[in-house]
């Protein structure tokens, strides 16, 4: 299966990336960054799904996002960012880059 966002860049981009691109296996429920926690890589998603939760006041979670193929978790990573104030979580396993 590929990744529907790195399968789409223009080749010039996605030569550049390639070299940087590592493949990852992800168990489900594997933590990839904690709310506020620092975020290091991008994840893109080929055979996986990652939550992206929300911890309220009461300390309940909700999930406000969800990446698989077609998506990418850790994009304040693109825009400058070094933390989110999301917790991003394995929902199946699988792999990413």
């Amino acid at each position: 299966m590929s990744q529907r966002i790195l399968s789409n860049l223009p080749q010039d981009d996605y030569d550049r990336l390639v070299p940087s691109l590592q493949p990852v296996s992800l168990p489900s429920g594997a933590v990839i960054y904690e709310s506020s926690g620092p975020v290091h890589h991008a994840y893109f998603p080929t055979t996986c799904v990652i939550s992206l939760l929300y911890t309220m006041e009461n300390g309940t979670d909700a999930e406000m996002g969800l990446a698989g193929n077609d998506g990418v978790v850790g994009i304040a990573l693109f825009l400058g960012g070094s933390t989110t104030p999301n917790r991003a979580v394995g929902q199946i396993a699988g792999r990413a880059s």
